[in-house]
Parts: C-alpha cells; sequence; structure tokens
C-alpha cells in the first residue's frame, strides 16, 4: 500500500490474471493481499468487487 498526502492507495505488484469461465485458478494466501474480481460481458465491466483476501478463503 502506497501513501500519498495522507490517502492510501493500493499497488499492483503482479500482473492480472483472466482466468476462464468456471476453471480454477491458485493464489498463495498472503496476509494484507487484497482480491479484486471484475465480471466482464465482452469487454464491458459489469460487476466489481473488492476484498481482502483471508476474508475470502474464510467464506469458502
Amino acid at each position: 500500500m502506497a501513501y500519498f498526502h495522507r490517502e492510501s492507495r493500493l499497488v499492483q505488484k503482479k500482473k492480472t490474471i483472466y482466468p476462464e469461465w468456471e476453471k480454477c485458478w491458485d493464489t498463495a494466501v498472503t496476509e494484507g493481499r487484497i482480491l479484486q474480481i471484475v465480471l466482464m460481458f465482452n469487454q464491458t465491466p459489469v460487476v466489481e468487487a473488492t476484498m481482502r483476501l483471508e476474508v475470502g478463503v474464510c467464506l469458502c
């Protein structure tokens, strides 16, 4: 996380992955990691969700 003028911003350190629909993908569960999911229709974003990865793991 980077701080600019007293506000925090997330900084992406790894490349974006684009998993296929109904396919599994794997990631390391690291404290502080943020997961952003964007549901696309063609090239148009439809829904976006952002959560801490640990929260998502607890829900599964």
